[in-house]
């Protein structure tokens, strides 16, 4: 087991951007999938609901 020293008074909020990062980097990843197969017409709203699935399905490992 090993110690991680924390640089952020907060650890909390240095837990929440490293989460955030990675919700970023996978969102990036899942609109370039998207942005490969998707036509254009598709349209926002399907978009949004593939990223939606595709984080549950992240989510719940």
């Amino acid at each position: 087991m090993h110690t991680v020293e924390y640089n952020n008074p907060n650890p909390i909020n240095w837990w929440i951007s490293k989460i955030d990062e990675s919700i970023k980097g996978e969102r990036e990843r899942i609109m370039n999938e998207v942005n490969a197969v998707a036509p254009q017409h598709m349209g926002e709203f399907l978009i949004r609901r593939y990223f939606v699935e595709e984080m549950s399905r992240i989510l719940k490992g």
